[in-house]
């Protein structure tokens, strides 16, 4: 049980988190969890700072990272009607949780994938393809810059199109909360990386056919 001073705002934080985790379907581990890091936070320094709302945002962001929920922040962040500054802010509070509480960020590309085949009503072969695709990224680039949700979304997208399923960049931006920009740019070292591996494949074939 929480044990604060300030108790009005110590109810409004945990009403916040608990309608976010409704509003986003999300497990109610992950409640809990968010229920745990507030009571560690709340009442120093780090949650004098900011809004209730800004303070939910990135307790629930963390929540779900420590159980290896592959959610994006700006999921959270529009259930919240967060503005850009109120974004930073909350982000500013997340690297400031996970490096107080050394906390360990679970979800991998992987997971993103899973996410964006679900929520794009996709087929489990799309999810299996670009599974692979990530990992031949990973392998190839640095991942430096890049954030896994970026690489995820490319892998889906390619993965689609080699299957030969109607879906746009549009469609992939949108349920990645990542610019077209950004995905075009991803679409284009993947592709080139895959391109590459099917050269290498080519010369092998010839290599021992020969």
């Amino acid at each position: 049980m929480l044990r604060l001073n300030d108790k009005e705002k110590t109810i409004l934080l945990v009403k916040e988190i608990l309608n976010l985790v409704e509003n986003l379907n999300l497990n109610l581990s992950i409640f809990h969890e968010a229920l745990n890091i507030s009571q560690q936070f709340l009442g120093k320094k780090i949650s004098k700072k900011f809004s209730t709302k800004i303070f939910a945002a990135s307790i629930l962001y963390v929540a779900c990272k420590i159980k290896g929920h592959p959610i994006i922040f700006k999921e959270i962040a529009s259930k919240l009607g967060l503005s850009r500054n109120e974004q930073k802010r909350a982000i500013e509070i997340y690297n400031q949780l996970i490096q107080k509480a050394k906390l360990s960020v679970k979800p991998s590309i992987k997971d993103y994938i899973e996410r964006l085949v679900d929520a794009l009503k996709l087929h489990e072969r799309i999810k299996d393809l670009a599974i692979k695709y990530a990992e031949d990224f990973i392998h190839a680039k640095s991942m430096a810059g890049r954030s896994p949700i970026s690489i995820a979304a490319a892998a889906v997208y390619l993965a689609a199109k080699k299957n030969k399923i109607h879906i746009t960049q549009k469609d992939i931006s949108v349920k990645a909360y990542i610019s077209d920009v950004t995905l075009r740019k991803r679409i284009k070292e993947l592709k080139e990386i895959i391109a590459q591996k099917e050269r290498l494949h080519e010369v092998k074939v010839l290599k021992v056919s020969s």
